[in-house]
């Protein structure tokens, strides 16, 4: 069938994002997210049965429910990934860390302080020099700053949906306005 100038046939038109990972509910902050956890050998199915698990009790109402719900999903694939990575930055260097005679240490104290072997054991033993070396150290101080904010964000958001499932829009209002400063307008008229 021609219509001005064009065929038309039966044929569904094809998606624009067709074999990439589409986001689910609209959380498109966990979208990559996945991806990530997908390519490290997360199993995606068992993700979404921990996310309608935790979305049926947690019990996000409204756009603004959803909203907080997916901060706080994107948070735990955060945590989730970042335990990977850290994984896998230990384990690049497990093959070095088995030849090492003297390993860093943690010593305690009121601020637990790391202790790296003498540059002297590694000129006594050059062969053994090769375990943590500074590019480890910095990635896993970066992977840790990372673990801190997501691990934040989570607790936060998973405080808000817990606020609103106990006491709905007028409990989240009430903590916002208390984490703001701002008085009850009853407050106003008799302050």
């Amino acid at each position: 069938m021609e219509k001005s100038g064009e065929i038309l046939t039966n044929e569904a038109p094809r998606r624009k994002d067709r074999g990439r990972r589409h986001a689910g509910r609209g959380s498109v902050l966990s979208r990559s997210l996945v991806q990530a956890l997908e390519q490290r050998g997360e199993n995606v199915r068992a993700l979404k049965k921990i996310e309608s698990e935790l979305r049926a009790d947690l019990r996000p109402q409204g756009p603004l429910g959803g909203l907080l719900f997916d901060r706080f999903w994107a948070s735990f694939l955060r945590l989730l990934l970042v335990t990977r990575l850290e994984e896998g930055a230990l384990a690049s260097q497990q093959t070095a860390v088995k030849r090492l005679v003297s390993m860093p240490s943690l010593q305690e104290g009121p601020i637990p302080t790391l202790l790296l072997p003498d540059a002297d054991d590694a000129v006594e033993n050059p062969e053994n020099s090769g375990g943590f070396d500074a590019e480890v150290f910095r990635r896993l101080g970066l992977i840790a700053r990372y673990d801190r904010s997501a691990a934040r964000e989570l607790y936060r958001t998973v405080s808000l949906l817990l606020l609103m499932r106990s006491e709905g829009q007028a409990g989240l209002e009430s903590w916002v306005r208390a984490t703001a400063g701002i008085k009850n307008r009853e407050e106003n008229k008799n302050g």
